[in-house]
């Protein structure tokens, strides 16, 4: 993984915490829009490029230090009004 030394605490929190709000928002959406959910895997690996590349001007390192793909870093057991339950899988 990118700069391991600098990882703490607060590393840790801030990104399960953003991971959390990720999972929240898509399950709120799809509750709402649940035709979306043939898209999801597009929309989640075109934004997983985005934050790849992201990822390697804040860090100063070459984009390929990072996984290619989404190796499923988020995975969130959801269940909104809708009644759907399924584990979903973000960046």
């Amino acid at each position: 993984m990118a700069q391991p030394a600098k990882r703490g605490p607060s590393w840790r929190l801030s990104i399960a915490n953003a991971r959390d709000e990720i999972a929240d928002i898509l399950a709120d959406i799809l509750a709402d829009n649940p035709s979306l959910k043939s898209v999801l895997d597009e929309v989640t690996a075109s934004a997983y490029r985005y934050a790849r590349r992201k990822a390697a001007v804040e860090t100063e390192m070459r984009e390929e230090a990072f996984p290619a793909r989404s190796r499923g870093l988020l995975r969130r057991r959801w269940t909104r009004r809708s009644g759907l339950s399924r584990t979903v899988s973000v960046l």
